[in-house]
């Protein structure tokens, strides 16, 4: 995880996440104990993550545990947009909402934690919906079962890969790859396997 664009705080103390925890009444996710451990609160242009002290303070000023009390609020971009991760730590995708419409159903992915703190924030739209978004399919099989893994990883996708290959052995193409994807986080995830673009690309929802 790539912390060089931030202004990293000294790690939270166990004390500080065990008081932190209690406050909040469950269990914070393991990536966010485990980078609040390292910096307890990240700051950059466009992103602040909140130390131990400031999750209990926002997910209540947010009412967080009211209106989507799967999730918890993990930082904002200081213009209205809050990201969240879920608190049962399946997965650990983080989305982004307004701060006054905390309805999960209007949550937009932007990506696994450790790519949204490396390729930054997507600029998303405080209105946006799925219609903003896209999926990323598979237009034609890749040439080697390990350009397939490459796009596996790339993508952050969690299926198996022989689910993958079996997809690519049967068809119909263009195969999904990954749905309800911001445009901008698709764009950044493919530039890693950007010699494969004869192969993968993305289509509206």
């Amino acid at each position: 995880m790539d912390l060089s664009d931030f202004d990293a705080e000294p790690g939270a103390l166990p004390s500080d996440l065990r008081k932190a925890q209690s406050e909040l009444g469950f269990d914070l996710p393991v990536d966010l104990r485990d980078l609040l451990a390292i910096s307890n609160g990240l700051r950059g242009d466009e992103l602040l993550i909140y130390s131990a002290e400031e999750l209990v303070e926002r997910n209540s000023t947010f009412e967080v545990a009211a209106y989507c009390p799967e999730f918890v609020a993990i930082g904002d971009d200081g213009g209205g947009q809050v990201y969240l991760l879920r608190r049962d730590g399946i997965g650990d995708m983080v989305y982004q909402t307004d701060m006054g419409d905390m309805d999960p159903t209007g949550f937009v992915e932007v990506g696994a934690l450790a790519t949204f703190l490396r390729v930054g924030v997507p600029t998303v739209d405080a209105s946006a919906s799925s219609s903003i978004l896209v999926r990323v399919v598979l237009l034609a099989p890749p040439p080697r079962l390990k350009d397939l893994l490459r796009l596996k990883k790339a993508l952050e996708i969690n299926s198996g890969m022989g689910e993958l290959k079996r997809k690519c052995d049967v068809g119909p193409f263009p195969v999904e790859l990954r749905a309800d994807i911001h445009p901008t986080l698709a764009g950044k995830l493919l530039e890693g396997v950007a010699d494969l673009a004869d192969f993968v690309g993305t289509e509206p929802m």
